[in-house]
């Protein structure tokens, strides 16, 4: 994610007054993830956050372009949220596990290297449209297939 991140504001000549980037002080790798972004030169861009609560994340998710969630291996998390309120969220969306589970192709703007995280940055920063299509998509899938009642159903049938 933060080689795709440098590659985009690197190829695309952004000023740190163009956009604001957040990153969160999570997880075992926050050190070598800060080292990263001093190596790659795109410290100044970076604003890091310390563990905040469910209402300040809520806020920034209100205020946020795009978001990013899992890039690995990993279950999706909280990116679930930031497509339920029609932002594009650039993930390993895990098309193996969910187009079969939902039948469909979800809206996540699927990024497993740095060449798809600048791309998909490049796309969404020029062009509010597409911005806007993915981010609707985006909650209407959510809404079809994570509804809360059958979770609720499901969790009760068991």
């Amino acid at each position: 994610m933060i080689y795709g991140i440098a590659e985009f504001l690197n190829k695309n000549k952004i000023k740190t007054e163009d956009i604001e980037i957040i990153f969160f002080e999570k997880g075992p790798d926050v050190e070598n993830a800060k080292e990263l972004c001093r190596k790659l030169n795109i410290s100044t861009y970076i604003t890091w956050k310390k563990e905040v609560s469910q209402y300040e994340l809520n806020q920034i998710i209100k205020k946020c372009d795009v978001a990013f969630d899992q890039l690995g291996d990993q279950w999706i998390g909280y990116g679930i949220v930031v497509m339920a309120v029609g932002r594009p969220l650039i993930a390993n969306g895990r098309p193996e596990v969910f187009e079969p589970l939902t039948g469909e192709q979800s809206p996540v703007c699927q990024a497993a290297n740095l060449k798809e995280v600048s791309d998909w940055l490049e796309l969404l920063f020029y062009s509010p449209e597409k911005k806007h299509t993915i981010g609707k998509a985006s909650s209407i899938y959510v809404r079809k297939h994570y509804d809360i009642n059958k979770t609720i159903d499901f969790i009760t049938s068991i």
